[in-house]
């Protein structure tokens, strides 16, 4: 897996950001709440939905944003050979989920329950799974 950009609106602290990942092994760091957590809290939204049981729905929206704004992350990544654009957002007053999928520019799934289906078969691994892979907090870097 390679992750390549992740764009975020509304999502928790960061009202708008952009983040492009270059080859090899990504390190986040910065002083404490500075959104080190979101980014991998968005990584993993956009890759498990809500089955990414660290995020509950009403804590999820910019405080900063307007009730109409919706909450928007995309992922671009790489699989094997595959280019994969993941888009979640939760718009309106009661936050209601969207999501699409697409592969190789051509949309796969939309629909959260679809495009979860489609993301467990690709990616293979739990929610749990990937945060103890893919994912070191810091004091378990500093008992390394």
């Amino acid at each position: 897996m390679h992750l390549n950009s992740l764009s975020l609106h509304n999502f928790k602290k960061y009202r708008r950001a952009e983040i492009h990942f270059q080859d090899g092994l990504t390190g986040i760091v910065g002083s404490n709440g500075t959104g080190k957590s979101t980014i991998v809290e968005a990584l993993a939204w956009a890759l498990y939905g809500n089955r990414a049981s660290t995020l509950k729905r009403e804590f999820i929206k910019n405080s900063r944003a307007k009730e109409y704004e919706p909450v928007e992350v995309l992922l671009s990544l790489n699989i094997g050979k595959r280019d994969l654009q993941i888009y979640r957002s939760m718009k309106g007053k009661n936050l209601l989920p969207e999501a699409r999928l697409s592969i190789d520019g051509h949309q796969v799934a939309t629909g959260t329950k679809e495009v979860d289906q489609q993301l467990e078969s690709i990616l293979r691994i739990s929610f749990q799974d990937f945060m103890k892979t893919f994912y070191a907090r810091q004091k378990d870097l500093d008992n390394l």
